[in-house]
């Protein structure tokens, strides 16, 4: 997958393919402030292999069904923010969230974590089922 996806891109194609040996960082070249620190390359090698199994995970097929529906319907992509995409994660690894569970999550109001679940619904990726305290949130 790495050596797909920088062929031709790096400065050195022998490390193409290959996990980095160094710590490399993203920055600032006229602050020399970091914007960006990723992780140690000790940790790279296992942290991918979270990633695939991730990936090849049910969770992950699930996922892509439920997005692919979306854009399949809309005949187009649905953009979701990072906020909303962890609101897809949480019901796909619990089956569902309440707005009460929504508050906690992110430390809003039941009215905030309410509009962010209600924008979910307009986009038609989750359906609200039950009433009153046992209301949830579950994917269509």
């Amino acid at each position: 997958m790495h050596k797909g996806i920088t062929k031709d891109a790096l400065d050195k194609p022998g490390y193409e393919g290959r996990y980095r040996e160094v710590q490399v960082y993203v920055g600032n070249s006229m602050t020399g402030e970091v914007i960006f620190m990723p992780p140690q390359p000790q940790d790279v090698p296992g942290l991918m292999k979270g990633f695939f199994n991730w990936l090849n995970s049910e969770l992950s097929h699930q996922l892509k069904f439920a997005l692919d529906r979306q854009k399949r319907d809309r005949k187009g992509q649905i953009a979701v923010t990072k906020k909303q995409m962890k609101i897809i994660e949480y019901i796909q690894r619990y089956g569902q969230i309440s707005s009460g569970d929504m508050a906690k999550m992110f430390a809003l109001t039941r009215q905030a974590a309410l509009k962010q679940l209600s924008k979910l619904v307009e986009l038609e990726v989750i359906k609200l089922e039950g009433k009153g305290r046992g209301a949830h949130y579950v994917i269509v």
